[in-house]
């Protein structure tokens, strides 16, 4: 990008960035997410009020896993999203938890793939990581590609998760990913940065593309 375009960008974000604020947990009786509010003094001068999600106990950032098993197949979680303004509040997704406290990130995904599907992957690579929701939520999402994965455990759900996992080829994944049962963007990324990695590293006989 020319230089000159940058120095302008750079100044545009010099102008709205964020010099002091003022936040408190609004009061609630949630167990999982609270709410905060807080007011923010930009570097241009203005104040602006805004409101903020974020997790009760533990890290706020997740861990999502493009798992792709040795005949081929991409594991995918099925559960109940009740935000989902649809009919049944239920979506196909990529198996994904947050991470712990102090937990690194492949070892999360690594556990995350074996409570939902039972599944152990020979390699895992984070390939890509996004903020969702930045409007209320600092949330940090992880793309973890897994590659070599086999069944070896039965899933280990909290009492109150309940999610069934399939395997699906890649023509499958596309066809959910275009008819309206995968619906969250984090699939939908994963899908196209996977695609890319395996391109880039000549790996995509390891989806049958």
């Amino acid at each position: 990008m020319d230089q000159e375009k940058i120095k302008y960008i750079d100044n545009l974000i010099d102008n709205l960035r964020v010099i002091s604020y003022t936040d408190k947990e609004i009061e609630s009786n949630t167990t999982f997410l609270k709410l905060k509010e807080g007011y923010y003094t930009l570097n241009n001068n203005e104040t602006i009020r805004r409101e903020s999600v974020i997790r009760r106990v533990g890290a706020i950032d997740a861990v999502a896993m493009f798992a792709i098993t040795n005949d081929k197949e991409i594991l995918l979680v099925i559960q109940p999203r009740v935000a989902l303004p649809t009919e049944t509040k239920v979506d196909i997704e990529l198996p994904a938890g947050y991470i712990e406290k102090d937990e690194d990130i492949l070892d999360a995904a690594a556990r995350e793939l074996k409570e939902e599907t039972g599944y152990i992957a020979k390699n895992m690579i984070k390939i890509d990581s996004y903020y969702p929701s930045l409007g209320y939520s600092g949330e940090k999402i992880h793309i973890v590609l897994s590659l070599g994965c086999e069944k070896k455990y039965e899933q280990d759900l909290d009492k109150d998760e309940f999610v069934s996992f399939i395997k699906v080829n890649i023509k499958e994944f596309k066809y959910l990913l275009e008819n309206g049962y995968i619906l969250d963007a984090t699939a939908r990324l994963a899908y196209y940065r996977t695609l890319e990695y395996l391109t880039n590293n000549s790996m995509l006989n390891m989806i049958g593309e």
